[in-house]
């Protein structure tokens, strides 16, 4: 049986999806920033599986809205930036402290999220 793909169309609404992971980028910078103390399961590392979730989500949500892999590497390289930006600013925060451990766990978070996602040229 010879069963045809259906045609792919545009996302409808893709300003609302962009515009929402912009949200979730600045909600991410303010968590990253304020002077929170622990959030979440207090697990043996559990702010490194905090950081590789949350880049996961980042990285995964912004690849469904990217098509080919020229655009989704540059969708790693921008969240590897950030991650890096993120960890600058925390070493010059006194109730902070940048981790290269941190970073590690982001680029984990980043390359699951691009390996589980197809995005919209797939």
């Amino acid at each position: 049986m010879n069963r045809r793909l259906p045609a792919w169309r545009p996302l409808r609404g893709l300003r609302y999806y962009r515009a929402a992971g912009w949200l979730a980028i600045v909600a991410m910078l303010l968590l990253s920033t304020a002077p929170l103390g622990a959030v979440g399961p207090t697990l043996p590392h559990g702010d490194k599986l905090q950081h590789a979730l949350a880049y996961l989500l980042l990285s995964g949500g912004f690849a469904q809205l990217l098509d080919g892999p020229r655009s989704r590497m540059g969708l790693a390289t921008a969240l590897f930036g950030l991650g890096l930006a993120v960890e600058a600013i925390q070493s010059l925060l006194p109730w902070r402290s940048a981790e290269f451990a941190d970073l590690l766990a982001n680029s984990v978070g980043i390359a699951l999220g691009l390996l589980l996602t197809v995005g919209r040229g797939g």
